[in-house]
């Protein structure tokens, strides 16, 4: 529920903590769902990362976030409101900057720029959360080298499909080390 700027700025301590005690190792970020959009903005502004895997990572924040909040949600938050949610994964408390903070970043710009440092694209086909889509989108956005995986029948936390996502990420991960 953090904003994505505390996210990123989270990811970029542990990043340079990683590196001053793994200096001579390769980095691979994962980043799943929002926390693929932070580790996108990290890896975009760090050199030292080796490569990125996006698991189900959206590209179009205010999409996925009309999307998973519902418009009347999203508006009520555009206008200022805090929202308090609960659901199966308990109680979460939106502030507007939650959404207000999506303007700081251009996913797809990033994207547009990443060059030369592998990308792992995996993404469940029936993502009701972040379009599959924007799965699609990122990976033509992105230079080379790329892989995008969609996995048949996958939800966004690929239920029932997990072992099929890291089993790509192993085998991804295993040709680049």
């Amino acid at each position: 529920s953090q904003i994505l700027s505390k996210q990123v700025e989270e990811l970029e301590a542990v990043l340079a903590y990683v590196r001053l005690k793994f200096s001579a190792g390769k980095i691979f970020l994962l980043g799943r769902s929002l926390g693929g959009a932070a580790a996108l903005v990290a890896a975009s502004r760090s050199a030292y990362i080796t490569g990125l895997v996006l698991w189900a990572a959206p590209n179009d924040l205010q999409a996925t976030f009309r999307n998973a909040l519902g418009a009347e949600a999203y508006n009520a938050l555009s206008a200022g409101q805090t929202l308090y949610l609960n659901d199966e994964r308990g109680e979460l408390t939106l502030t507007p900057d939650f959404i207000t903070d999506f303007a700081k970043y251009d996913l797809q710009g990033i994207l547009r720029n990443w060059r030369k440092r592998p990308l792992l694209i995996l993404h469940g086909e029936k993502d009701e959360t972040v379009a599959v889509d924007q799965a699609r989108l990122t990976f033509a956005l992105a230079g080379v080298p790329k892989k995008l995986v969609i996995i048949n029948g996958g939800d966004h936390s690929f239920t029932n499909h997990g072992n099929k996502a890291a089993a790509e990420v192993v085998g991804w991960l295993k040709d680049r080390l």
